[in-house]
Parts: structure tokens; sequence; C-alpha cells
């Protein structure tokens, strides 16, 4: 026990180390699939960007194939709309007109004229309704191997785990919600993901009872998601994954900063986790140390 505590304490020193060397970006280890107007290139915001998923999902469509088009940007393509296919959704977008005025009674306008934003409307239609639309090119995957120790890990703690959301949590629901696996980046970006919401899951209230739902950006928040990325790591290397080190590092970093950037609190994130791998690995019947 002394000597694993001893390799966990390692993994901690080394990230202390990588955080003092600066900022690190942190990518997602997964693909992330967002509604694109395919004619410009341009991903859709804010409210269009929620209405398109909600469609998606609702219509059955293609959930990697997140491109729309309006019918006159199509046609302009050289592409056309599929005989007897209906827009499947409306996007709303600003556009600016100038409307001339008295500048004595109106001491807004510049040149005799104001501007005004108008809501507009938009029908679109989804990739699939469309001739002549290039493929969509396919997400690089990898060759999926399972890890054993991970996978007894993971089926051992009778985790419920639903594997078809685009983002990646433990619900107060009592489960963790995945991404699907073939939308992972590697295999090192899907177990240390999983295992990071198992850490988690160790936290509720009839397991380590850590307190683990607290509201997003909080403090608490923040220490709970360094206990989990730290309990990832841990777990990484008994498994005999590699972690990728730098994404693990600034993932850490981002929560950091919200604790006013102390490395002490990486340390005592560092035991709770120790404490979540440990429940984890007894359940598992592999702590024989």
């Amino acid at each position: 026990m002394a000597n694993r505590l001893d390799f966990y304490g390692k993994l901690t020193n080394n990230i202390i180390t990588d955080l003092q060397k600066g900022g690190i970006p942190w990518e997602k280890p997964w693909f992330v699939s967002k509604a694109v107007n395919v004619a410009t290139g341009k991903a859709y915001r804010g409210i269009n960007q929620l209405n398109l998923a909600m469609v998606s999902a609702d219509l059955s469509l293609n959930s990697a194939d997140m491109r729309f088009i309006t019918f006159n940007q199509a046609k302009a393509k050289g592409w056309n709309i599929k005989r007897g296919s209906k827009a499947v959704a409306e996007v709303v977008y600003f556009s600016v007109i100038e409307k001339e005025v008295n500048t004595a009674e109106n001491e807004q306008a510049e040149d005799g004229s104001v501007k005004f934003p108008l809501l507009k409307y938009s029908s679109v239609f989804h990739a699939s309704q469309v001739e002549g639309i290039p493929n969509l090119e396919p997400t690089p995957s990898f060759t999926f191997e399972p890890n054993d120790i991970a996978e007894k890990i993971i089926n051992a703690s009778n985790a419920k785990v639903i594997q078809h959301s685009s983002k990646a949590y433990f619900s107060n629901a009592d489960y963790i919600a995945m991404p699907s696996r073939e939308k992972f980046k590697s295999l090192e970006g899907y177990y240390g993901t999983l295992l990071h919401e198992l850490a988690h899951w160790t936290g509720h209230p009839s397991r380590l009872n850590r307190g683990v739902f607290n509201s997003f950006g909080s403090e608490e928040y923040a220490r709970e998601e360094l206990v989990a990325e730290l309990a990832s790591v841990f777990l990484c290397a008994e498994t005999g994954i590699e972690h990728v080190s730098g994404n693990h590092t600034a993932y850490i970093q981002n929560w950091v900063k919200v604790l006013q950037n102390d490395p002490l609190e990486i340390k005592r994130a560092s035991s709770r986790a120790m404490q979540a791998v440990e429940y984890l690995l007894n359940l598992a019947g592999l702590n024989s140390e």
C-alpha cells in the first residue's frame, strides 16, 4: 500500500511541475458535432445551435452529419433539394437596416440615418435532403482494444453507463453519461474520461459521500473536478493505460484557477482521489497490497 501511495504522490508532483510551466490549452478527448451551415462553413450559434441539435434528435437524423443549408444556398451551389423534402427547421438571424431620420430630432442619427436590427427567419434543410452535396468526411477513428483491468474496474462497480450523450458527466440520478465510444480520438481519451466519471460516481451519498453535486463553477465544484481528474490519472496508471499528461494537466489547470491557483489544492485533492481509487480497486478485487 505504501508503494502505491508513493507512486500516486509522484504522479501528483509531476502534474504540479507541469502546472508551473504555464498555460496549456485543453482539448476534449472526443469529437464534437456542431450544427454548421454547409454553404458558409460557419457553425450556427446560440438558440439556432440548440434548436438544430434537438431537431436532429427528434427526426433521427445522422448525428455525425450536422450540416444544414437553405434552398437558395443549395441552388447557388448547384445542388438540388430532393423532391418531396420539407425544411427541417427555421433559423433566426439579424439583418441591419438603415432608416433615414431627421438628425435634429434624433441625436443617435449619423449622416441622417439610424441603423436598426431586424429579426429574420430562414428555413433550412439537412444535408441528407440535398443531392450533389459532397459526402461528409469520415471522422478519424482508432482501433478499440479493451483494457482488461479497466473493464474489470468498470464492470465491478456496477455503475450504470449510458453511451450516447454529447457530453460526459455523472448525473444526480446516479448514472454516467458518455459520448459514443467511436466519437473518441483515442483509447486513452475514452478510458481517461470514463474513469474520471467513475471517480465522480464514488462520491455519491450512498458510497463515499464526497458531496459531488455542486453548482458549476463554484469552488466546491472545482475541488471535486480535481479529485476526479487525479483519480483518472491514478487509475490509468493502475491499468497500464498511457494517459495524455498534457491534457490532464490542462484540465486540472482550468479548475485550479477557480481556487486562486493554489497548488496545495492538488495535494488535498490527491488524498481524496486515492480514496476513490482504493474504493474502486476493492470492488474489483484488485487491491491486494
